[in-house]
Order: structure tokens, then C-alpha cells, then sequence
């Protein structure tokens, strides 16, 4: 897993370096995406890990269209996830890969 707090610190370019080491076989979760999809970071993972297609799973749970933090982005759009529902897609999507 990558944490990290605030826009640009480097994130996905670290899980894109993850997933190339990794090599074949490798899944990416985004579990919440604002500026989707011009923005569309489980995309710049796989460009920039360079796997074919085949090799490298990537997803995008929820996501929105406006680039702002996703508590905002919510609002304005008129629909959000809460802890609980996005913890559980995550467990969902691990288990089902599992």
C-alpha cells in the first residue's frame, strides 16, 4: 500500500515503480479518484509501469469529475461513499483478487 497526503507527492509514480518491479501479475487500486477520467491515476500507473496489459490489473472504485479533494468533489456532484461502504469495496476487491 502507498499513503500519502495532498496532491503531487509523488504517489503514483512510486506505485507505477511498485508495479513495474513486481512485474507480471501485479493489481493496482484506486480506491477514490477526483478529476476523472482526464485525471485518472490507475492509468498513469499502467503507462508508466510499462507491463503489457496482460501482466498489470489496474481499477478505479469510485470516482469524480471535479479536481478538487473528494469530500468536495462529492458535494457538488450530489453523491458520496463513506468510510464504511469504500472500506468495504476495498475488502471486496481484495478478496475477489485474492
Amino acid at each position: 500500500m502507498v499513503w500519502g497526503a495532498n496532491t503531487d507527492v509523488g504517489k503514483t509514480l512510486i506505485s507505477a515503480g511498485m508495479c513495474r518491479t513486481a512485474g507480471a501479475g501485479t493489481r493496482y487500486l484506486k480506491p477514490a479518484q477526483t478529476g476523472y477520467p482526464p485525471d485518472s491515476d490507475a492509468e498513469t500507473v499502467r503507462r508508466l509501469a510499462a507491463l503489457p496489459e496482460r501482466h498489470l490489473e489496474v481499477e478505479t472504485l469510485h470516482a469524480w469529475r471535479d479536481p478538487v479533494s473528494p469530500h468536495l468533489a462529492a458535494r457538488r456532484e450530489g453523491w458520496s461513499v463513506d468510510d464504511d461502504a469504500l472500506a468495504a469495496g476495498i475488502e471486496g476487491w481484495l478478496r475477489g483478487r485474492a
